[in-house]
C-alpha cells in the first residue's frame, strides 16, 4: 500500500472519502475501524510574503491552506493523542497526528487530525 506526501494532501484529497472506512493501527498491534465523519477547512490560508525558520531557512505553506479531520471510532480505543498509522482503500497508508476529543453521539468516539 502507497504513503502519499502527507505535505501534499489537501482537503480536496480527504473530502471525498467522507463516511468512508480508514483502519487505525494501535500500539498493542490491533487495527481499529474508524469512519471519516468531517472534514473541513480550519480558515488557515498560505501567507502572502515568505516565510523563515530559526536558523533562517525559507519555509514554506501548505497548499491550499489548512484543514481538519474528524474520524470516529466505535469505542474509546487511541490511549492517548499521538502518531498513528492509518491505512485507507484508496489514500493509502498515513501516519497522521490524533487527538481524542471525546464522544460523538450517537457514533462513537471522536478524533481530529490538523492540517496547517
Amino acid at each position: 500500500m502507497s504513503s502519499p506526501d502527507l505535505a501534499s494532501l489537501t482537503l480536496d484529497d480527504f473530502a471525498p472519502h467522507l463516511d468512508t472506512g480508514f483502519e487505525i493501527h494501535l500500539p498493542d498491534g490491533r487495527w481499529v475501524a474508524a469512519t471519516l465523519v468531517e472534514a473541513v477547512t480550519n480558515g488557515t490560508a498560505p501567507p502572502t510574503r515568505s516565510l523563515r525558520g530559526r536558523e533562517g531557512q525559507d519555509l514554506t505553506s501548505r497548499d491550499g491552506g489548512g484543514f481538519t479531520l474528524q474520524f470516529v471510532t466505535p469505542e474509546n480505543s487511541l490511549p492517548r493523542q499521538g502518531i498513528y498509522h492509518i491505512k485507507h482503500p484508496i489514500l493509502g497508508a498515513l501516519d497522521i497526528f490524533l487527538v481524542p476529543h471525546g464522544p460523538v453521539a450517537p457514533r462513537g468516539y471522536g478524533y481530529h487530525a490538523v492540517f496547517g
